[in-house]
């Protein structure tokens, strides 16, 4: 080694330049993993994320399928007979995929999901029309439609149905709703007559009024429910009008779903032939009796035969029902 002006400089050899790098490539190796790691959870952060967002994404698309199918079953229902105390039990009725898969509670399975569903209607009053008086009947008047008013002796004008689905995915409840209007219409919600029995003389339940003898007074009153307040209710016998109400007779009368009908019994015919098998039996009145109702807003006719009336052992035979709904039905 040299010295220069008091300093001691180093020889510079090949070999000192010669370092020494044992355990860099070991940092250089955990450097390297340690950017990897970091990139790895990355990637399966995104995954997770995205796994976690496309299994959000199927159970909405399902409740939304689901209520939609519940929506287009309320549709399918009689007007009137969309009642909330009823309304779940029709809409799995009407459509058996929809039925329960639990007791107690309404839940349905689809891809692998369990949803439970609530279904609720309420009867809105809409102004178009005015208002009117607001009964308690089911369902009832939803919350937004309180007004009232004299003008509208009908104000049930449509009713609301409303669809909540809940569920449970990645550890959270979601809850979706639908909301759809059911409009009166179509043949189901036309009048139509549900009961017909006689009430004096009156029958057993269940059973025909046989009449084997000429009543007196020679005449038969009838009672009759309808549907959907008609405006008028005639009365057919033979296929010819006998009576028509309103406007209330000593015969007709009746208003709403409550109608009553007097039938005069014409004499019967005996028949007094002596080689005929029906010897000293009646064999006339022959005659149909039939009740037609008309809904006043569209003028449709829905007519329902009461029952036929002719036996050659009796002279008059009364059916005591009528089937529900039915748009033309023989007794």
């Amino acid at each position: 080694m040299g010295r220069r002006s008091g300093f001691a400089v180093p020889s510079v050899t090949n070999h000192s330049l010669c370092l020494d790098e044992r355990g860099f490539t070991l940092v250089e190796i955990l450097v390297a993993i340690s950017i990897l790691l970091v990139g790895l959870l990355g990637v399966v952060t995104m995954s997770d994320v995205s796994n976690r967002t496309t299994v959000s994404s199927n159970s909405r698309l399902g409740a939304t399928t689901l209520m939609r199918r519940v929506i287009e079953t309320s549709r399918a229902l009689p007007f009137r007979s969309i009642k909330s105390a009823t309304l779940v039990t029709d809409l799995q009725n009407q459509s058996p995929d929809l039925k329960t898969v639990a007791p107690g509670r309404w839940e349905v399975q689809r891809d692998g999901y369990v949803y439970e569903l609530d279904a609720s209607a309420c009867r809105v009053d809409d102004d178009s029309d005015g208002y009117g008086p607001h009964d308690s009947a089911d369902p009832a008047f939803c919350s937004d439609s309180t007004s009232t008013g004299t003008a509208d002796d009908e104000p049930g004008d449509y009713k609301r149905v409303t669809v909540t689905a809940t569920w449970t995915t990645n550890g959270k409840t979601r809850t979706m709703r639908q909301v759809t209007l059911a409009l009166p219409g179509g043949t189901g919600d036309a009048p139509a007559v549900t009961d017909v029995h006689p009430t004096n003389p009156m029958a057993t339940a269940g059973q025909p009024l046989l009449v084997t003898t000429q009543p007196t007074p020679s005449q038969i009153t009838l009672s009759a429910t309808t549907t959907n307040k008609p405006g008028s209710v005639s009365w057919l016998i033979d296929g010819t009008p006998s009576e028509t109400c309103p406007p209330a007779t000593t015969t007709c009368t009746g208003s709403a779903n409550s109608w009553s009908f007097t039938w005069q019994l014409p004499a019967p015919t005996i028949d007094t032939t002596p080689s005929s098998p029906n010897l000293n039996k009646c064999v006339a009145p022959r005659r149909l009796l039939f009740a037609t109702v008309v809904w006043p807003e569209t003028s449709a006719i829905v007519v329902t035969p009461i029952s036929p009336i002719s036996r050659t052992e009796i002279a008059t035979m009364i059916s005591t029902s009528v089937k529900p709904r039915s748009s033309r039905h023989r007794g």
